[in-house]
C-alpha cells in the first residue's frame, strides 16, 4: 500500500464513481480500477460494493477512508514542515544578551519576529560578556548581542552593528562633578573607580585601562563586582565612580548622574562604544539571516523603539 493508492482510494470513496474519480486524478479508468483492485488484494478485504448503477463503501472501506484521510493529512503536514525547516521558516533560534541596552530593543524585535515566523521557537538568555562569547563559540546560542570590544581578533564571526553609544561617567548625585555637562577624562585621574570584574568582562576591563593610560594616569580601582547592577549600587553608595556607555541611562536610579566624557584627540581611544549582534559564519541555522533582517528593519525604525539619544549605526 502506497500513498498514491490511498489517494486513488479516497477519490473513489468521495465520488462513489470511478469515472469521476479518474477525471479528478487525470488517470485512465482502467488504471484506477487496477489500483483499487490491487489495494483490496493486498489488504485482503473488499473496499467497495459495485454494480452497473452504483458504487458503495463497505464497512471495511469506510474505516480505511477515515484512516487514509488522517494518514495523508499527516504526510502533507510533515512535507510542509520539512520544507519550512529547509527554508528557515521553522526550527529554533537561541539568543544571548548582556541584559542592558538589549532591554530596549529585544522585546519588540522578538515579538515582531514571532508574528512573522510563528513556527520558529525563540529563546533569550542573559549572559556576561565572556559567557556570550563562549556559548556562541560552542553553539549553545545562535546570536549574541554584545559589545564589539574584544571581537576584532576573533575569526569566523559575522556581526551587525546595533547602536553606538558615547562613553559617560556615572557619579553619585552629590559628587562635585555631577552637574557638569561634560567632563574631560584626564580630570578624573584622582578618583576611585569601580569596574566590572576582569574575569567576567576582560574586554571592558582592558579597554578601561587603555583609556586611562592614554590619558596619562593609572586608575585607582577600589572594587570589581561581577554585575553592572552591583556596580551602580556601589556608585550610589559613594564607594567610587564608574565609566559606562550612554545606554545605561535608562537603568539609573534618581540618585545617580550620567555625564558625558570628553576623550582627548590623539589619545588613540575610540570615543564611542559599539554594540553588535554577532553570530558564527558557519552556523547552518537558517533562522539567523531571517532574524538579522528583522533587526535591520528595527534599526531603520529605531526612534520608535529606543530613546532618541541612542543613535543607531548603519555602517
Amino acid at each position: 500500500m502506497d500513498i498514491w493508492q490511498l489517494r486513488y482510494f479516497i477519490s473513489v470513496a468521495e465520488h462513489l464513481n470511478f469515472t469521476e474519480a479518474a477525471k479528478e486524478l487525470y488517470v485512465g479508468q482502467s488504471t484506477l480500477s487496477k489500483q483499487i483492485a490491487d489495494l483490496e488484494k493486498e489488504l485482503g478485504v473488499q473496499l467497495f460494493t459495485r454494480n452497473k448503477r452504483s458504487v458503495r463503501l463497505t464497512t471495511a472501506g469506510a474505516v480505511l477512508h477515515n484512516e487514509a484521510q488522517a494518514i495523508l493529512a499527516k504526510i502533507d503536514e510533515t512535507i510542509q514542515k520539512v520544507r519550512q525547516t529547509a527554508s528557515g521558516y521553522d526550527g529554533t533560534l537561541k539568543i544571548g544578551i548582556m541584559g542592558t541596552s538589549e532591554k530596549l530593543l529585544i522585546p519588540g524585535l522578538v515579538r515582531t519576529f514571532h508574528c512573522r515566523y510563528p513556527n520558529i521557537d525563540v529563546s533569550v538568555e542573559r549572559y556576561s560578556w565572556r559567557l556570550i562569547n563562549e556559548t556562541l563559540n560552542n553553539g549553545n546560542i545562535d546570536i549574541g548581542f554584545t559589545l564589539a570590544l574584544g571581537l576584532e581578533g576573533v575569526s569566523g564571526l559575522q556581526s551587525e552593528p546595533v547602536y553606538r553609544y558615547p562613553r559617560c561617567v556615572v557619579l553619585p548625585f552629590d559628587h562635585p562633578l555631577a552637574n557638569e555637562q561634560a567632563i574631560k577624562f584626564a580630570t578624573l585621574a584622582n578618583e576611585s573607580f569601580l569596574i566590572t570584574s576582569r574575569s567576567v568582562n576582560p574586554a571592558v576591563y582592558n579597554d578601561f585601562h587603555c583609556l586611562c593610560a592614554n590619558h596619562g594616569f593609572t586608575p585607582k580601582i577600589v572594587s570589581q563586582p561581577d554585575l553592572v547592577e552591583t556596580l551602580l549600587l556601589l556608585v550610589e553608595s559613594g564607594v567610587g565612580i564608574t565609566v559606562l556607555s550612554h545606554h545605561i541611562e535608562g537603568f539609573l536610579s534618581p540618585k545617580l548622574r550620567l555625564v558625558e566624557l570628553i576623550v582627548e584627540e590623539g589619545s588613540g581611544v575610540v570615543p564611542d562604544v559599539l554594540s553588535v549582534a554577532v553570530w558564527k559564519q558557519d552556523n547552518p541555522n537558517l533562522a539567523i539571516p531571517l532574524f538579522i533582517e528583522e533587526l535591520r528593519i528595527a534599526k531603520a525604525a529605531s526612534p520608535c523603539l529606543v530613546s532618541q539619544k541612542l543613535q543607531p549605526t548603519h555602517d
